[in-house]
């Protein structure tokens, strides 16, 4: 069920993009001139010091480094797929990689220590706002952010590129904050590249104070500790996501261990339920995860950033249908675009232990993945699967591929072709041309249902072997 739930997720848009970018606003406010209702700017410059881009009032404004914002606005890096787990030997790569790369770009806030003249100037700055209505910065590229007392309200037209040249059209709106002025709560509207929409409605933004610090230095003041969100995908798949317990490693975490990057995410747990199988939460903790800093890779569209951070392992329990797999996720590498193109990783389900070694993850122009080699072991049985040639269509969703298939000396081939989806994201139908011992059947697969649970109940196959075509009906299928 976890795999049909999980097959045509796009992927997680980063839920902390905004925060990000309601500290940023403050950097935009201190270097526009405040005498006029449409403001027009030079376009942020890394090279700038801190106190000429603005000025930033004590515990209350934070500044943030040229690499967060880059980070901040990066589409995702990897396009991961499943199929039903009632598709035999069809692709099977693990998401929760992606999953928490997605949860630890959260960016670091940075205290500043400012004079005491800075402070005047800023309240001074504060206190001009308060007492005028909205106002908005306009900038060359379209992008528009309203802003009214201090507080950014939205921010329209913003254009986010990826490393791959990929442009998104993003609209952030109706931001709420609480008495500290910590964001609580948001719309968004993302418009990819192809023109597909993908909404987010993010809540409950809740932030680890002082207090909670000093009981756990990895609740770290002032930073995210939990929230709701719901995505709806051009799919049709509508996801809610209950993200709570953020932990993040400290400075001190970073000089006792390097792969403990001071300020990425250390652990969290997230509940993750949608309507393709709203009967069905999925529950996921993860913990002990390691990065890796190198040298940031600079591609053709990539912009300025100092470094890359890199997941390169990780430890996970997830639970769904009450089946629990525990897993270790280690020796990660990626590709110049940051995007996963190997990783290990071992796992138990049900006390059966599995081995697994992922290799030649690669991608096309649009981030998606089209191809690995992976190899497992389970029971004492080695399989190699090969998946190549990967094809999606507007929306993302995967509707051919070849896989080929060795195990126990048998070598079976799959030309996966012509899938159709359901108003949910879920697949509806399929085609498959299998080639086993020097034999070659194909099968049809079409009327595919569902229950509450995300599991099969019934479908139509039509099967040609040699001439002779078998028509299979099943339906009212149930699962102990």
């Amino acid at each position: 069920m976890f795999v049909s739930r999980a097959h045509n997720m796009l992927l997680l848009k980063r839920s902390l993009t905004w925060l990000v970018l309601f500290f940023f606003l403050f950097q935009e406010v201190g270097r526009a001139q405040l005498t006029g209702g449409t403001q027009s700017v030079q376009p942020y410059n890394p090279n700038t010091s801190l106190i000429e881009q603005t000025f930033i009032e004590q515990d209350q404004f934070k500044n943030l480094e040229s690499r967060e914002l880059y980070l901040n606005n990066r589409t995702e890096t990897l396009n991961q797929i499943q199929l039903d787990s009632t598709l035999q030997n069809q692709l099977l790569i693990e998401q929760q990689s992606q999953l928490l790369r997605n949860v630890m770009e959260v960016q670091k806030l940075n205290q500043q220590q400012t004079s005491q003249e800075l402070q005047t100037q800023a309240a001074q700055i504060q206190s001009r706002m308060d007492s005028a209505g909205e106002r908005y910065i306009l900038y060359g590229d379209g992008k528009k952010v309203t802003f009214k007392a201090g507080r950014t309200l939205r921010i329209e037209n913003e254009q986010v590129p990826d490393k791959l040249g990929n442009v998104s059209t993003r609209d952030t709106l109706d931001m709420q904050y609480n008495d500290q002025g910590e964001l609580v709560s948001y719309d968004q509207k993302t418009t990819d590249s192809s023109g597909q929409l993908t909404t987010v409605q993010w809540r409950q933004g809740s932030y680890w104070t002082s207090g909670d610090q000093q009981l756990d230095f990895r609740k770290v003041a002032g930073k995210l500790s939990g929230y709701i969100e719901t995505i709806s995908e051009p799919t049709g798949r509508v996801s809610t996501r209950t993200w709570q317990d953020l932990h993040y490693y400290t400075e001190t975490d970073e000089q006792a261990n390097s792969t403990h990057v001071a300020g990425q995410l250390a652990q969290y747990r997230v509940e993750t339920v949608g309507n393709d199988a709203p009967a069905a939460i999925q529950v996921t903790e993860l913990s002990n995860a390691q990065y890796e800093r190198r040298a940031a890779t600079q591609t053709t569209f990539d912009q300025d950033e100092e470094e890359d951070i890199l997941l390169v392992s990780f430890h996970e329990k997830s639970t769904s249908l009450g089946v629990s797999t525990e897993r270790d996720f280690f020796n990660a590498q990626y590709n110049e675009h940051e995007q996963l193109v190997s990783y290990d990783e071992t796992s138990i389900t049900l006390g059966v232990s599995s081995t697994k070694q992922w290799r030649n993850g690669s991608y096309n122009d649009l981030g998606q993945l089209t191809g690995f080699r992976e190899t497992t072991e389970t029971g004492g049985i080695t399989t190699v699967r090969e998946f190549k040639n990967a094809q999606y269509n507007v929306l993302g969703q995967l509707t051919s591929y070849t896989e080929v298939v060795e195990t126990q000396g048998i070598t079976r081939v799959t030309q996966f072709d012509g899938a159709s989806y359901d108003q949910f994201g879920r697949l509806a139908s399929f085609k498959n041309e299998i080639t086993e011992n020097g034999l070659t059947f194909t099968q049809e697969r079409s009327g595919i249902e569902y229950n509450d649970l995300g599991l099969i109940t019934g479908y139509l196959d039509v099967v040609e072997r040699e001439g002779v075509i078998t028509e299979t009906q099943r339906s009212n299928i149930t699962y102990d």
